[in-house]
């Protein structure tokens, strides 16, 4: 109703508060007059509770979760590793409009260092969103005939809620475990972990068998000491026998 179709989600104070001006010139019963209509008065009452609507904080959040949003995540069939900063960097900004916390990191691209890769996933991991769930509330607090049934009410509607919140969470969990399964940094750096991994086995490996070959080589020299002794003792006996005739 305040013409702010093309911002959406992303109109702040400043805007609605210029589109409402704006408006404000063209419907207000003091800028109309006596040429005013009965179709004019509708639309200002409109204009006046849209801006009501979008001015106020928790009306606003109400208002914003209740709008058309794509709830579908990429899958790994919907990008290679060409495409994968483009399509899931895509996903993580459209959901982050529901961050609590700002500003929300961005996934980066190739050159993005890795620590700050895995910050952007530890934020992810323990995403809090503010979108509620209130269009499916089962029960208009307002009929409520007391503070008891008022209560009861929204104990109810919070039930119903917990169902779309939970599946909510559900949903960017699974967004975030797609991204880290398939970043090629992440991947990058399980590999190089995974040959080190291998590089320190074979050298611990090679370092077993030196050991075992020096203790091999050291029973060998002394095996060889005692043979040439005997044989020397040999020698020398033999040498001594045939003095002796």
């Amino acid at each position: 109703m305040l013409e702010l179709q093309d911002k959406t989600y992303e109109a702040g104070e400043k805007d609605i508060a210029k589109a409402y001006k704006k408006l404000a010139l063209r419907y207000h019963p003091d800028k109309l007059g006596d040429r005013i209509t009965e179709k004019d008065k509708e639309i200002w009452l409109k204009i006046q509770e849209a801006y009501e609507t979008l001015i106020d904080p928790a009306k606003r959040r109400k208002y914003d979760s209740s709008l058309p949003f794509e709830d579908k995540i990429p899958g790994k069939d919907d990008f290679t590793e060409e495409t994968f900063y483009d399509v899931l960097g895509a996903a993580f900004t459209l959901n982050s409009m529901w961050s609590k916390k700002k500003p929300t990191p961005n996934l980066g691209d190739e050159n993005t260092p890795l620590d700050e890769v895995k910050r952007f996933y530890k934020f992810w991991d323990s995403f809090q969103s503010w979108r509620e769930f209130s269009q499916y509330d089962e029960y208009d607090v307002n009929d409520a005939q007391d503070r008891y049934e008022k209560r009861a009410m929204e104990r109810e509607n919070k039930k119903a809620r917990a169902e779309y919140v939970n599946a909510e969470r559900r949903r960017l969990m699974k967004l975030t475990e797609t991204a880290y399964d398939n970043d090629p940094r992440i991947q990058k750096e399980l590999k190089d972990i995974e040959e080190e991994k291998q590089r320190k086995k074979t050298e611990k490996w090679a370092h077993k068998q030196r050991e075992k070959q020096a203790v091999q080589d050291g029973i060998d020299k002394k095996q060889a000491e005692k043979e040439a002794a005997v044989k020397a003792k040999a020698d020398k006996d033999l040498a001594e026998k045939e003095a002796r005739k």
